[in-house]
């Protein structure tokens, strides 16, 4: 369950780090619903708690859960660095 929390707080962190520099929008229509009713930050944070509440809730499937966060805080890192140098 650590790992879900920290990848979470990571997916959180990146996510608003690609949104500031311009790097693109939440693409997660469900997120999107919660940035719409609560802002950015607060939408982030009021999804993540919804995730952790989901987790707690189907143990079993946290490595896989895990698997897919680290892949999407990858992602936000690769846009990052694309953004950065323009690449993408």
């Amino acid at each position: 369950m650590q790992a879900f929390m920290v990848l979470q707080a990571l997916d959180v962190l990146t996510t608003m780090l690609v949104i500031g520099v311009g790097g693109g929008a939440e693409l997660n229509p469900l997120i999107c619903k919660f940035v719409a009713l609560f802002g950015v930050i607060g939408g982030l944070i009021a999804a993540k708690v919804f995730a952790v509440a989901i987790a707690l809730r189907l143990k079993k499937m946290l490595p896989v859960a895990n698997l897919l966060f680290a892949a999407v805080v990858a992602w936000n890192l690769l846009v990052l660095v694309g953004f950065h140098w323009r690449v993408f």
